[in-house]
């Protein structure tokens, strides 16, 4: 029941949060990490975010009540992050992978570096588009299709999992955005918008105030 104090369970849950706080100081720079505070979470709640936070490796952990209170309530988030982006000696930003190894090497760098997995595994169609994609003459940066809900491909591994497989079921290019993306598992992308949005075709006709273009 989140609108009940556990401070244990957020001490448990906090293996999340901690697994991104150390992937962000992969990447060389610094991390502020902002408590989207709830009404209903209790002070020690909050003090325990914060502590674990700063003992995980960020530079900064800052309640925030932009929510309730808008931009007010987001001043000391905001004052936090350009504190900390004052000291350009933490500033020693490094991609995780070099962009020119393969597309196997990218994609399981960032299987084992970022989500935690002992490997990954390559469904019979992966494997085809991936010949065909190394022999592009183009580099392309991944961005993986996967749940939102653990850093598995598995929604129901909660907290940080570790020594899963990852699935590789296709790999899509997207050219113009210069990405590979590889999908995990069962997932669906997001339907391609438009070069000329729908929009531009509805307008109100002044007199009779009927809308015209909607489909």
């Amino acid at each position: 029941n989140v609108t009940q104090p556990d401070v244990e369970a957020v001490k448990t849950g906090f293996a999340n949060l901690g697994r991104h706080i150390a992937n962000m100081r992969k990447f060389g720079v610094p991390v502020v990490v902002c408590v989207n505070q709830f009404t209903t979470d209790s002070a020690e709640e909050i003090e325990t975010v914060v502590r674990l936070s700063k003992e995980a490796g960020a530079d900064d952990c800052v309640p925030s009540n932009h929510f309730s209170e808008g931009g007010k309530g987001a001043v000391a988030i905001a004052e936090a992050i350009v504190r900390v982006c004052q000291d350009k000696s933490k500033m020693n930003f490094k991609p995780l992978y070099d962009i020119n190894i393969s597309i196997k090497e990218k994609i399981e760098t960032i299987a084992k570096e970022i989500y935690g997995a002992a490997g990954v595994e390559y469904a019979e169609a992966a494997e085809k588009e991936i010949q065909k994609l190394d022999k592009l003459p183009e580099k392309y940066s991944i961005c993986f299709a996967k749940t939102q809900y653990s850093f598995s491909h598995d929604e129901k591994l909660k907290g940080a999992p570790s020594g899963f497989i990852l699935p590789i079921k296709s790999i899509r290019l997207y050219s113009g955005a210069g990405l590979l993306v590889p999908f995990c598992g069962d997932i669906s992308a997001l339907p391609g918008l438009p070069t000329r949005p729908a929009y531009l075709l509805i307008d109100i006709d002044p007199e009779t105030e009927e809308v015209k273009g909607l489909f």
